[in-house]
């Protein structure tokens, strides 16, 4: 994360910004590369919709923002958002804000025996001096 100066530059790394053009005092804010962004969009979208519902602000905002706006933009929207609360995470070190911690647990125990089943370490499983 340390390569990318703020989340906008994170965000341009996925090709999740609209391009800009400026000439003569003027700019003017163009779409996104549809080719370019493919990928992050896709694995995203996966899980965007659980994102949302989890951040009441996210919810409100994309309710204020759906009556007035098409549906696809508000989505390209909230993927720049989220990118935005990708990089903080990442860069902190931190889990998000408004996760279940309940859950997660239960996630990671899970997780942690399918790994054991499989005899892959994990670093709670390593010994302490190595």
């Amino acid at each position: 994360m340390s390569r990318f100066a703020n989340s906008k530059k994170f965000s341009a790394y996925l090709r999740n910004t609209p391009r800009a053009e400026s000439s003569n005092g003027k700019t003017v804010s163009k779409s996104t590369n549809k080719a370019g962004r493919k990928l992050s969009i896709t694995l995203l979208s996966q899980a965007l919709k659980h994102f949302r519902d989890s951040n009441e602000k996210l919810t409100v905002w994309y309710g204020r923002l759906s009556v007035y706006k098409k549906k696809g933009i508000i989505r390209i929207a909230l993927c720049r958002r989220v990118f935005t609360e990708l990089y903080q995470m990442l860069k902190k070190g931190e889990y998000h804000w408004y996760q279940n911690t309940r859950l997660h647990e239960k996630k990671m125990g899970e997780y942690r025996k399918f790994l054991e089943k499989r005899g892959i370490k994990t670093q709670e499983n390593l010994p302490l001096s190595a």
